[in-house]
């Protein structure tokens, strides 16, 4: 009966009822279906993933036009070239011409300060970094011991004028002998002429009118005044040399004058050496002395860095082909970020391995040929408002473009 029931139902035009079994799974399905829906969602909004194109409906959709058919593709593609072509014409133009290198920093004749004399230092007037003009005093030894050695050296100077001055007084006094002396030469000379006058006329009266002890005495006469003579003329010698005498002293006292003379210029300027002064204009640097410190000559008391700086290229040798002497170049400082204007002012004889401290020996060992680097100096036209330091490195570019005349 139940059966005959169960077809009669079915028979009867309307829907059949599904099993319960059959309709639980389905409902379940259309349950989990939004929950699916909405974990996926999630999913692409926490990684970022676009859905896949499978999944968005493509009924009606037109096909999209291949790549090299679409304007943004030739838009592109034209921007590209002409770009490539503006680069292309601005280096044949320009930058094939400029030749540039890493391996360059700024350098200077720096001055070393030091002492002539040695001493205790008394005061440093200037500090670290700070300008200084030419001729500016920037430290001070003591000067006692200087002092003293000033004034000993101006006593002798006077006790050595004081010596020519009488030197000189001897000479006079020695002419004075000398004419003394050539008078009594004189006196002596009448004398012996008178007694051979005397003694010829008593030879030629004859015996009956002069007696013998007359003719004797007249002989004895003439004998003496000629020894007067004689030793008078020995004392004008004696004299003269005595002038001589006294003129040599002269000499050696004024010889002694300008040696004193000149210890006193010699005294006054190793006083003049405790004033340290500034031989040129520039920034002091490295400064390693403090008052009371005992320095000696020639010890290194600080550096003064001047203003004109210039740039040491170090450019590889296949970079000198086209440098020349006088050539433009643009100097970027790595510090401040800034181009500056200069030139090429010479190239060195040599490259910097000849020049260092320990060449290299090509004949000996194995050779590795390595390209070498060669030192150019370039100078600036222009400096920054900024000071320029020493060691500072630079990127400078040669514009080796052949000037109009060559």
């Amino acid at each position: 009966m139940s059966r005959t029931t169960a077809r009669d139902r079915a028979g009867d035009g309307r829907p059949q009822e599904q099993p319960a079994q059959d309709v639980a799974p389905t409902e379940e399905r259309a349950a989990a279906a939004p929950e699916s829906r909405s974990s996926d969602e999630m999913r692409l909004k926490r990684t970022g993933e676009r859905p896949r194109s499978d999944d968005a409906p493509t009924a009606g959709a037109p096909p999209k036009p291949p790549l090299y058919k679409r304007p943004v593709f030739w838009v592109i593609t034209t921007v590209v070239v002409i770009g490539a072509s503006v680069g292309i014409l601005l280096w044949w133009l320009s930058a094939r011409w400029n030749v540039s290198t890493d391996d360059a920093f700024i350098t200077v004749h720096y001055v070393t300060v030091s002492s002539r004399v040695a001493g205790h230092v008394q005061s440093v007037l200037v500090d670290d970094n700070q300008d200084v003009k030419q001729g500016q005093l920037l430290a001070q030894l003591d000067k006692t011991d200087f002092l003293e050695a000033v004034k000993s050296a101006q006593a002798t100077y006077e006790q050595t004028q004081g010596q020519v001055q009488q030197a000189r007084a001897q000479v006079e006094a020695a002419k004075a002998n000398v004419t003394s002396t050539e008078a009594d030469v004189a006196a002596a000379q009448a004398s012996a002429e008178q007694a051979q006058r005397d003694l010829a006329r008593y030879q030629q009266a004859g015996p009956q009118a002069v007696s013998q002890q007359v003719l004797t005495q007249a002989q004895a006469t003439v004998r003496t005044t000629t020894a007067n003579l004689q030793a008078a003329q020995a004392r004008v010698g004696a004299a003269v040399a005595q002038v001589r005498l006294a003129q040599s002293q002269v000499s050696t006292a004024e010889a002694a004058v300008h040696k004193a003379s000149a210890d006193l210029e010699n005294a006054r300027l190793q006083l003049s050496y405790t004033d340290i002064i500034a031989a040129e204009e520039g920034q002091v640097t490295n400064r390693n002395v403090d008052p009371g410190s005992y320095i000696s000559p020639g010890q290194a008391l600080m550096a003064l860095v001047p203003p004109n700086v210039w740039v040491v290229a170090n450019f590889k040798e296949t970079q000198l082909r086209q440098i020349e002497s006088g050539q433009p170049a643009t100097i970027h400082v790595d510090a401040y970020d800034i181009d500056l204007p200069g030139h090429v002012q010479s190239v060195q004889a040599g490259t910097g391995a000849a020049f260092s401290l320990l060449p290299p020996e090509n004949a000996t060992g194995n050779y590795v040929k390595v390209v070498q680097r060669v030192p150019v100096k370039i100078t600036f036209d222009r400096l920054p408002e900024r000071r320029l330091a020493p060691g500072m490195s630079v990127v400078p570019t040669v514009n080796t473009r052949p000037r109009e005349g060559r």
